[in-house]
């Protein structure tokens, strides 16, 4: 994160000021004292799960998305489907038409991650069918 925010300070918002930059700008109708860089962050959070309910006064709240659980929580969770995405479709919203797994079948799966010290992205499917993403970490018993 340290990375992609230092290229991001020193290196993508200078690029405003760039002399190249600047001559293009020069050519449109746009005041170039007018224009400034700024940085939107749009995120996905996930919040420990018994504070999924919380509301945050230090962050966008409409950014929490899920929660994070730890194995242990996991082996408690009865009459669910799971589904691992690529980290590609991390961003995409959980959708019926993927190939859900059993608990049984999955924790194998889920298994082969944490003892790689991964924390894998879940999508899981209750009985009533509503689905969430979650993250099962391997940092949390």
């Amino acid at each position: 994160m340290v990375f992609k925010l230092n290229k991001l300070k020193n290196k993508q918002l200078p690029l405003l000021h760039h002399f190249k930059t600047k001559e293009l700008l020069e050519k449109t109708p746009l005041n170039i004292d007018k224009i400034s860089s700024m940085v939107f962050f749009k995120a996905q959070l996930f919040v420990p799960k018994e504070l999924i309910n919380n509301t945050f006064k230090l962050i966008n709240n409409q950014c929490i998305v899920g929660y994070y659980i730890g194995m242990s929580e996991y082996r408690k969770l009865y009459n669910c489907e799971f589904y691992m995405p690529s980290k590609l479709d991390w961003l995409i919203e959980p959708h019926q038409k993927v190939n859900w797994m059993s608990q049984i079948n999955f924790t194998p799966h889920l298994e082969a991650e944490i003892n790689q010290s991964r924390s894998p992205l879940c999508w899981i499917k209750n009985e009533q069918n509503i689905l969430k993403k979650i993250f099962i970490v391997f940092w949390k018993a």
